[in-house]
């Protein structure tokens, strides 16, 4: 475990002693609380007893994961991470049906290019994908949106617009063909995979950084399946032989 494991751990180290139902493993790391050297001596128990895998996964769902979602949400921003004052930011939408709309604004042609604005696109695009659609006409943009507005409002509409035959004689794309594509997009949302706890847990188990299934990437997600089937087809590491008479019609 890298040097974190001291940083802001007597509460966290608490919160996890608190979760265990073994009495006597409990107590041993109660123990080791509140003492000159507790938090090497709280590292050497966790090995001793068996616990420190677990503590590592409480440590990551309540410090890292969530500096992880932090950290990506404002890259996504292209936000200084470290500015608090980024958190003093706050936009509100009465649906995602107004969401979509500011969108689409924000992708007009004569928009004000702002940071107001490219913080704002970010966020929306951020949003939209967290919550599982897609831009029918863009299916990636969502997923992997460029780090400048400029690319997808400009450059990539308007390669559009050209691909569609939308340009005047010299060439030119008029504001309203682009406006004609922004306005025509059309947002689907995928449908939620869910997963059952005990399946969720095997995803974990198996997964190199311990990651629940629904917070993998896609292609994460095709590579984590395909290792739950081997593990699944494997009795003492041995393939296990299937009886294509009970799982077949002939």
């Amino acid at each position: 475990m890298p040097n974190n494991f001291e940083i802001k751990d007597s509460d966290i180290m608490e919160e996890f002693i608190d979760t265990i139902s073994n009495n006597n493993k409990k107590l041993q790391l109660e123990n080791c609380m509140w003492q000159k050297g507790m938090y090497r001596k709280f590292k050497d128990k966790l090995i001793e007893i068996g616990l420190e895998n677990e503590y590592y996964k409480f440590y990551d769902e309540i410090v890292v994961e969530p500096e992880r979602e932090k950290r990506s949400f404002n890259e996504f921003w292209g936000m200084n991470t470290d500015d608090e004052t980024n958190d003093d930011l706050e936009y509100i939408f009465y649906d995602e049906e107004e969401l979509i709309e500011k969108f689409k604004y924000l992708c007009e042609p004569n928009t004000e290019t702002s940071k107001e604005n490219t913080r704002l696109f970010h966020l929306i695009l951020y949003y939209l994908n967290k919550a599982g659609y897609v831009l029918n006409e863009f299916p990636h943009l969502l997923e992997r949106p460029p780090l400048d507005p400029y690319e997808f409002t400009y450059k990539q509409i308007r390669m559009r617009a050209v691909s569609q035959g939308k340009t005047k004689p010299n060439g030119d794309v008029p504001y309203s063909a682009r406006r004609q594509i922004i306005m025509a997009f059309t947002f689907s949302k995928e449908k939620a995979t869910m997963v059952g706890d005990d399946l969720n847990i095997l995803f974990e188990n198996i997964s190199t950084r311990s990651a629940k299934f629904e917070n993998m990437a896609i292609d994460e997600k095709l590579k984590e399946i395909a290792n739950v089937i081997e593990y699944m087809l494997k009795e003492d590491k041995k393939y296990i032989s299937l009886d294509y008479n009970l799982i077949t019609t002939g």
